[in-house]
């Protein structure tokens, strides 16, 4: 079938239309329901963008944060000031010796569990850090990052941290 010059020139016309309708269309009608080409985000089921790996959705960008170095030789938890709760209380002043109980080395201290008493119906320990000695209450915290978590029968639990430790009262003391 031979074309004539009229012919030609038509088809182009409507093959150049057709380009620029299905791209116009691609650009700013599809992209708001499946945009799948090059750049775009793949939606899920209920409609919300997911990222591609290594990129970013654009309802989903934060504003630039900048970040700073840690020192790994400070404590990630440190002690809460709590105002109202267990009180602890330093007893006297630092002994030479540790006490009777059992002990332990975590972080560097030496802890000594002394004593399991009760005072007005609150369960309490007497513990040393260090040679310090604290009297201290379920949940209460002592000497920087330690906590009693609870007491049970003539053992304690203690955290120090994030480390959990327990201690228990020596039979011959």
């Amino acid at each position: 079938m031979i074309l004539s010059a009229r012919d030609r020139r038509a088809l182009t016309i409507v093959g150049l239309g057709l380009v620029v309708l299905v791209t116009a269309y691609m650009l700013f009608f599809a992209g708001a329901t499946t945009r799948t080409g090059l750049g775009a985000s793949p939606r899920s089921a209920n409609g919300s963008v997911q990222a591609l790996p290594g990129q970013t959705p654009a309802a989903a960008k934060a504003p630039l944060l900048i970040f700073t170095g840690r020192d790994p030789f400070l404590p990630l938890i440190l002690p809460s000031v709590q105002s109202s709760g267990p009180t602890v209380s330093p007893a006297g002043s630092p002994n030479s010796s540790p006490g009777q109980g059992s002990s332990t080395q975590i972080g560097g201290h030496t802890v000594v569990l002394d004593s399991i008493f009760t005072v007005n119906g609150v369960q309490k320990v007497q513990v040393e850090v260090d040679g310090h000695v604290y009297t201290v209450a379920p949940g209460g915290s002592f000497a920087g990052n330690f906590k009693l978590v609870s007491i049970s029968g003539s053992c304690a639990n203690f955290t120090f941290g994030d480390q959990a430790f327990s201690l228990c009262l020596s039979s011959n003391k």
